[in-house]
């Protein structure tokens, strides 16, 4: 993953002075457990509890990779996540309503995929587009917006976007910053050790959020 001062700056001054920019519309412990075909109401219900209801539907997709549905630095679909990512696609009315967003495949300032080689082949094996970006999550809120827009010919707003991921530091802080609503795997891929940084988070999330 490449090295992301900006995302490192506004990720420690959301945790200090405004956690609120770091709080998921939804909590899962993993990928699997995300009620696709019930997510709308699961988002409704959410919000209501929050007392932050809103009535539009999420149409649009923003799929994080790592320790989401694929190990780190792999390019392939975990066979425990393969029935969840069937039912995924088969909620969606469209393929170009998911992009996967990835802090490795796709983003070109990586050392890996400057070529964006690895955007290719995931896309090869997911089916599904993958965001090309220079600014590493959270900075790439516009351009998941534009995509969107570009792609379906309309003005994509954000409250129809769900950003799916594992970080509050980067997924989750870059979808409230952009309005759009989150759902955080706070597990990530539940049997694998997900370091120090995503132990930081649970911990920092238990007491704070």
């Amino acid at each position: 993953m490449p090295f992301n001062l900006p995302g490192i700056y506004l990720g420690l001054y959301a945790a200090l002075w405004r956690p609120a920019l770091l709080r998921p519309t939804l909590v899962v412990d993993e990928y699997s457990d995300i009620p696709w075909r019930n997510l709308h109401a699961a988002i409704h219900q959410a919000e209501a509890q929050r007392e932050a209801g809103r009535s539009e539907s999420v149409s649009y997709i923003a799929l994080d990779k790592d320790n989401c549905f694929s190990r780190a630095k792999t390019l392939d679909i975990l066979p425990a996540y393969a029935a969840a990512f069937r039912e995924m696609t088969q909620t969606l009315t469209s393929r170009s309503q998911c992009l996967i967003v990835s802090n490795t495949a796709g983003t070109l300032m990586h050392s890996e995929d400057l070529n964006g080689h690895l955007a290719l082949q995931l896309e090869r094996t997911t089916g599904f587009s993958v965001l090309r970006h220079k600014r590493p999550k959270p900075g790439c809120g516009n351009n998941i917006l534009r995509h969107f827009s570009e792609t379906h010919m309309t003005t994509v707003k954000p409250h129809e976007i769900l950003v799916v991921g594992d970080r509050l530091l980067t997924d989750i802080l870059m979808a409230n910053l952009h309005g759009m609503r989150s759902c955080w795997l706070r597990k990530g891929v539940a049997y694998e050790d997900s370091g120090l940084g995503g132990k930081l988070e649970r911990l920092y999330a238990r007491m704070f959020l």
